[in-house]
């Protein structure tokens, strides 16, 4: 290994140290545990500014996302996500119908409402307590429900380049264009829902987990 190399496999050991620990004992949260890593690897000549600026993808992926989280926290804060997650739940729970559409209805909203936010924790914090509760009262299992709740948060992380953490990264490479993602990203959740809901209700059928 080169000197350069040895400095990169310290400063990476460095900052994985501080994602792991460094918010529960020094107060640190991840974005500054990153930002001491790159400036140790400015610092120690690993890595120079002018590199850094040469990275446009990273910068551009930096700008519209930060937007996107900016705004999906500002929906939060507004108590909006809460707000569409109530009317849903006293749409349902109001309805009278039996829990199997409950379920469905309520989890293709827990889904496809992820198009308009950019951070699948503010959702899953304000929409899957509710939705539960719901589904529980109109008589669905507890446990499937919250299994395919859980499933369901899945199914959402790639319906579009800004629904999950990693998703802007990918496509700021520039193999796919937006519409392919979107499309690509629909087809892909319909085909989760539909094995999770057909193949796998049957499943949990046959071992018993639903009545």
């Amino acid at each position: 290994l080169t000197n350069k190399e040895k400095l990169f496999l310290g400063t990476m050991s460095i900052t994985v140290g501080l994602w792991a620990v460094g918010e529960s004992s020094l107060g640190m949260n991840n974005a500054t545990a990153a930002l001491v890593g790159v400036g140790l690897l400015l610092l120690s000549g690993v890595l120079t500014w002018e590199e850094c600026l040469g990275e446009t993808k990273g910068w551009d992926c930096f700008l519209w996302f930060s937007v996107m989280i900016s705004l999906a926290a500002g929906l939060d804060n507004l108590g909006v996500v809460r707000s569409l997650s109530g009317e849903v739940s006293q749409w349902i729970a109001g309805s009278g119908m039996d829990w199997p559409p409950a379920l469905i209805i309520l989890l293709a909203v827990y889904v496809y409402s992820h198009y308009f936010f950019a951070s699948t924790i503010a959702q899953v914090s304000a929409m899957y307590p509710a939705f539960l509760t719901v589904a529980v009262t109109c008589g669905a299992p507890a446990m499937p429900s919250a299994l395919a709740f859980c499933f369901a948060s899945h199914a959402m992380a790639s319906l579009t380049h800004y629904s999950s953490g990693n998703s802007p990264i990918y496509f700021n490479l520039g193999y796919t264009s937006m519409k392919t993602w979107w499309t690509v990203g629909l087809l892909t959740s319909l085909m989760q829902c539909s094995v999770w809901v057909l193949v796998g209700g049957m499943w949990w059928k046959y071992l018993g987990i639903l009545e």
